[in-house]
């Protein structure tokens, strides 16, 4: 059996150095995002399954890539919705007339977790800790980019979440 003599032999039972793994790994770590919405558009951020922000955002959320894991936060009631995956980069103008054309910078999303939504309460130990900042006016404000170990957490916050009984109305149709 004859070996490639540019490939380093290693130790029997080991595939890959280290390093390789490393690099691997990092490469397949998704980063995480919060986008941000208002009351008026989060149900068209739903309905249209897409997250956006104003150009001037650009700079920042053009980093988004498919497979990235994200998060919307309703700036007003200071609720942050989870956990979505970016099907698509982000680019501008997916669908132009979009929240009225106002938020071009887009990104195509799918929901990666259906569970209840995080108040601040609820962040309250990311809080603490430094990872979240509150403004002056109270809304909350994330790093423009989450590491992994943010995304776990925020996974963690929203799998202890019990969800919300459902109630029957006893109305028909609903």
């Amino acid at each position: 059996m004859s070996t490639n003599a540019s490939h380093r032999r290693l130790p029997y039972g080991v595939l890959y150095e280290a390093a390789e793994i490393k690099e691997a790994y990092a490469a397949e770590v998704p980063s995480g995002y919060v986008f941000i919405c208002s009351h008026r558009t989060e149900r068209e951020c739903f309905e249209r399954k897409l997250f956006a922000m104003p150009k001037s955002c650009w700079n920042r959320v053009s980093q988004v890539k498919k497979g990235d894991i994200l998060f919307l936060l309703n700036y007003q009631s200071n609720r942050l919705h989870g956990v979505f995956e970016a099907i698509t980069d982000c680019a501008l103008n997916i669908e132009p007339s979009a929240f009225d054309g106002h938020f071009p910078a887009q990104v195509r999303v799918r929901r990666k977790m259906r569970c209840p939504s995080l108040d601040e309460v609820a962040l309250l130990p990311l809080i603490k800790r430094g990872w979240i900042r509150v403004s002056r006016r109270g809304v909350l404000l994330f790093p423009d980019r989450l590491g992994p170990k943010f995304v776990d957490e925020l996974w963690r916050l929203f799998l202890e979440v019990p969800a919300a009984p459902r109630v029957k109305t006893g109305l028909v149709g609903y």
